[in-house]
């Protein structure tokens, strides 16, 4: 399933992700912090932890399945393979 990720930054660790593909949008707030992306991503923007992280969760469930507000440590407890396929897709 095609989908488009729009990250929006809110503040320091927080962020807005709207997905949109032919279910209709749904949107999602995630807390990322420096922490989390020193870990996982130092290479990259954090944003794009971010958007990788709504890639790795719609492959394993649908948008409408994802929680409306969760943190990047909630996904490293529910996804024991998180941590390791953010670390190869993004360089970490």
């Amino acid at each position: 399933m095609n989908a488009t990720i729009d990250v929006e930054r809110l503040d320091a660790v927080d962020f807005r992700v709207t997905i949109n593909d032919s279910d209709g949008p749904s949107q999602h707030t995630v807390i990322a912090t420096l922490e989390d992306h020193m870990e996982l991503a130092p290479g990259v923007p954090i944003e794009e932890l971010v958007a990788e992280t709504f890639r790795f969760l719609l492959s394993h469930e649908t948008h409408s399945s994802i929680e409306a507000h969760f943190t990047i440590q909630d996904v490293k407890r529910l996804f024991f393979d998180y941590e390791f396929e953010m670390k190869q897709r993004l360089g970490g």
